[in-house]
């Protein structure tokens, strides 16, 4: 825990509801989160005080601009580790570029749908 990136002034940490409806196996996610994102210098930051004995870090596709800039710096710095993402919204700018710089991917079932 002492690697996590805190933040002071805000007291809520980010929450997920998911609401499953019995009859259809319909889900819905709601998402609540005021903390911002990650910027590239917090995890390099961190990135330098963990990467030496870490062998895998995963990212969410969230920021693609944020997440290549984190994959480089690893890629650059710590090339045995293995890279992961997950890429849920096809049509965001970005992610096919994550894809290709990572060592595995987790796409969405969107993302199996798309024509």
């Amino acid at each position: 825990m002492q690697h996590c990136i805190y933040r002071e002034e805000f007291s809520e940490p980010a929450s997920s509801y998911i609401i499953k409806s019995q009859s259809t196996g319909s889900r819905t996610i709601v998402n609540y989160n005021e903390l911002p994102d990650m910027t590239v210098d917090e995890f390099i930051h961190s990135a330098n005080k963990i990467a030496h004995g870490t062998a895998w870090f995963h990212f969410e596709g969230r920021t693609p601009d944020v997440i290549i800039a984190c994959i480089c710096y690893l890629r650059k710095n710590f090339p045995s580790v293995r890279v992961s993402v997950e890429v849920e919204k096809p049509g965001r700018v970005g992610l096919q570029e994550l894809a290709k710089a990572a060592n595995v991917v987790f796409y969405s079932k969107s993302w199996a749908t798309v024509s």
